[in-house]
């Protein structure tokens, strides 16, 4: 379901290209829980994801083949988005840290 809002979400962080500034990102969030949101640059849609260690979570989708297994257990967009347009084409914010 594709719900529209007018919400402006400001962002902690921000990482234009996830991908090129991936080392950045793991070191400024290591240890680190919280909800963050990928952005396709290419058709605008976000993903909003929560994740108790950020830095697991980027990895794995940076890795093609968890992607595609994530495909094959489930329907997951993010990872069918990041396959089809490549990571170079996704931003990173993240909008909080969260004590878990």
């Amino acid at each position: 379901m594709d719900m529209k809002s007018n919400i402006k979400i400001i962002a902690r962080k921000s990482y234009f290209n996830s991908y090129k500034n991936r080392m950045l990102i793991y070191g400024e969030n290591r240890n680190k829980s919280g909800i963050y949101r990928r952005n396709n640059l290419i058709t605008g849609q976000s993903y909003i994801v929560s994740a108790v260690n950020i830095n697991r979570r980027i990895g794995n989708y940076l890795s093609r083949g968890f992607l595609k297994k994530e495909l094959l257990n489930n329907i997951s967009r993010i990872s069918n988005s990041l396959l089809k347009y490549d990571y170079l084409n996704f931003s990173l914010e993240i909008i909080e840290y969260c004590d878990c």
